[in-house]
C-alpha cells in the first residue's frame, strides 16, 4: 500500500489579498478626511486655550505684584505670538512671552490688554474680544471665541 502525502497549503490566495486590500482602503477613505477635521478642530481649541491660560496669569501676577500687567501681540498679528509684561516704575519685566501659533487666524478687537493691579481692565477700554480659526473658507471646523470683560475675566463663547 503506498501512502500519498497530503500537502497541506497555508497561506491566502490573490483574490483574498485583494478584497482584504480593498475593504482597508474604504475604511482608510472613510477614516482620513474625518481624522483632518478633528485635529483641526484640537488646534483651534489648542490655540484658545493657550491664550486664555495667558490672560489668565497676566491678571494674576497683575494682584500678586500689585502693579498693571500688559499682554501685548507680537508684530502686528496675535497669531505670531504675545509678550506678558509688567508696567511698572522700574521698568518693564518680561514675565512671559507664547511662540507663534502657525495655521491659525487669531482676529481681535486690540492690540494690547492691561490689567490694573485690581486684576480688572482699564476703566473705558471696552471688552476685547478674540476670534481663533483654522480659515474662513475651511468647513467643519469650529471657530474659538474669547472676551475678557471689564473685570478681567476671560471667557469663552462664540
Amino acid at each position: 500500500m503506498i501512502r500519498r502525502a497530503t500537502l497541506r497549503h497555508s497561506g491566502f490566495t490573490i483574490i483574498e489579498l485583494m478584497i482584504t486590500l480593498l475593504v482597508m482602503a474604504v475604511i482608510m477613505g472613510l477614516a482620513v478626511p474625518s481624522m483632518r477635521s478633528f485635529m483641526l478642530n484640537q488646534r483651534v481649541r489648542n490655540a484658545s486655550y493657550d491664550l486664555t491660560s495667558s490672560l489668565i496669569l497676566a491678571r494674576s501676577e497683575a494682584t500678586k505684584r500689585n502693579q498693571d500687567v500688559v499682554i501685548t501681540r507680537i508684530g502686528s498679528d496675535w497669531k505670531n505670538g504675545w509678550t506678558i509684561t509688567t508696567a511698572g516704575a522700574s521698568g518693564d519685566d518680561t514675565i512671559m512671552k507664547h511662540d507663534a501659533i502657525s495655521d491659525i487666524a487669531i482676529t481681535a478687537s486690540a492690540a494690547s490688554i492691561t490689567y490694573r493691579h485690581t486684576g480688572r481692565l482699564i476703566a473705558g477700554s471696552g471688552t476685547p474680544t478674540f476670534e481663533l480659526n483654522v480659515s474662513p473658507t475651511q468647513t467643519g471646523i469650529s471657530k474659538r471665541c474669547l472676551t475678557v470683560d471689564l473685570s478681567g475675566k476671560a471667557v469663552n463663547e462664540c
